[in-house]
């Protein structure tokens, strides 16, 4: 079952197929090139379930060339994949936006019709990224709809990797959480914390006495004015 892959190494879309490596492991073979160009997924990397998404959206049906017929299809908004040329021999694949559509009236050779209307793209990824270029209809590709029921090998591997993570979370809930300190070593005991309240309050006390025992005023007589 064919399917349209976007490439970790250049970021272009390419006709693949699937296969497992093991039990762990997805390779991508690309359709039209040789087994040194596979590349090759282990589920342990996938180490979180932002990650399987991540993963999930490199793959998709396989876009359609649009006919020149079809051309009122491409309307502004669309998202369409469409080819740049690296070089004259390297055509790749990366995803755009139609901008605008520039209208032209179409003409018949040979009885086949032909599409002269540019299409104004801004470019989401690839070496265009961020840009708006111009472009035939002959360049240009609809992206199908995702399916909701995936390729059963790619179904198998994400199913795979979401075990792992999920065996790894239970694993770190059901670890308990080491204390930050000594208990024994760090809260004092009753009767310790008795013997500090206790010294404590003795404090204020002890100060008045010493203070008292270090300035001992003498009493003066009361004036003979207020003795009855």
């Amino acid at each position: 079952m064919a399917l349209e892959f976007r490439s970790q190494m250049d970021d272009a879309w390419y006709d693949a197929r699937i296969v497992m490596d093991g039990y762990d492991c997805l390779r991508v073979k690309f359709i039209g090139f040789p087994d040194d160009h596979d590349e090759v997924f282990d589920a342990n990397n996938l180490t979180s379930f932002k990650d399987i998404a991540e993963f999930r959206r490199r793959f998709r049906p396989v876009s359609v060339q649009v006919q020149d017929n079809e051309c009122s299809q491409v309307a502004k908004g669309t998202l369409v994949c469409v080819a740049h040329a690296i070089c004259p021999d390297d055509r790749r694949f990366y995803d755009a936006v139609v901008y605008k559509v520039l209208h032209e009236e179409h003409r018949f050779v040979k009885g086949e019709e032909e599409c002269p209307c540019s299409f104004i793209l801004f470019w989401r990824h690839g070496p265009k990224a961020g840009c708006l270029t111009v472009q035939d209809l002959e360049n240009i590709c609809r992206v199908q709809p995702r399916r909701s029921k995936m390729n059963p090998l790619l179904t198998s591997f994400l199913e795979t990797a979401r075990e792992k993570i999920e065996i790894t979370l239970s694993k770190i809930c059901a670890t308990p959480h080491e204390a930050a300190y000594d208990e024994k070593a760090c809260r004092p005991s009753v009767s310790q914390r008795l013997k500090q309240d206790t010294s404590t309050s003795r404090r204020p006390s002890s100060l008045i006495s010493s203070l008292k025992g270090l300035y001992k005023l003498p009493l003066k007589p009361f004036p003979n004015a207020l003795v009855s």
